[in-house]
């Protein structure tokens, strides 16, 4: 009389076989976080550029905030002769003047807007010149001879100049802030499709991972079984 001995359908399946599913199983967890990975980065620089573009904008409207400001505490002073009008032209100015300073910093992603940036600070030092002198004719001859000599150094042309450097700046940077919204659009896209992609590698991961802890297990809860089959003599 011969002994039972175990289904041989419950047999071990080959070792190198528990390494493949294994090692499978690795790959697919490495490659999810590799593809989020990529993903989250692309997607930050993405929103990096729209955010560049609101803060070059904003920085361009306090410009042209402060330009105009400047002109008129100038035109201020012109008339009343007042130290405090005088005192809040040199203040706004220079905080003008560090306004487009950093405008000129903040574009260098673009050489168009590098180029009007440059040339927008040599009208505001050429602007600023204007005002100095005004105000030195002012003190020396009076509000008429300072208008006169703003004139003849064409103050309202360069101020004009000034404007449109900076209207078209703007338009500028309207036109790449919709390019880049479309593309952070378009990456938020991508993104939902990766997390897809993601989640079904992680799924085919746990389940590999799951089949071979059952595997597992059930080989060890059969080990008595077949030490004791070994052992009946036949």
């Amino acid at each position: 009389m011969t002994a039972d001995t175990p289904d041989q359908g419950s047999r071990p399946q080959p070792a190198w076989l528990h390494l493949g599913l294994i090692l499978l199983a690795v790959v697919l967890v490495a490659l999810t976080a590799l593809v989020s990975l990529r993903t989250t980065a692309e997607l930050s620089n993405s929103i990096e550029w729209v955010s560049h573009t609101q803060t070059v904008r904003r920085l361009i409207s306090e410009t042209e905030t402060a330009l105009s400001q400047a002109h008129s505490d100038m035109r201020a002073y012109l008339l009343t002769g007042l130290a405090e009008w005088r005192e809040s032209h040199l203040s706004t100015r220079q905080r003008l003047k560090e306004s487009a300073e950093t405008i000129v910093g903040m574009v260098v992603d673009s050489e168009p807007q590098t180029e009007r940036a440059l040339f927008l600070m040599e009208l505001l030092d050429e602007r600023i010149a204007v005002w100095d002198q005004a105000i030195a004719t002012f003190n020396e001859a009076g509000e008429e001879q300072a208008r006169a000599k703003a004139r003849s150094m064409g103050g309202l042309g360069l101020l004009e100049a000034l404007q449109v450097e900076l209207a078209a700046m703007d338009q500028t940077e309207v036109m790449l802030h919709e390019a880049r919204w479309e593309q952070l659009q378009s990456q938020l896209d991508q993104t939902r499709s990766t997390i897809i992609i993601a989640n079904g590698f992680a799924l085919v991961a746990g389940g590999l991972g799951l089949w071979l802890l059952r595997r597992s297990r059930r080989f060890w809860e059969q080990q008595p079984a077949r030490r004791r089959a070994c052992s009946w003599p036949t």
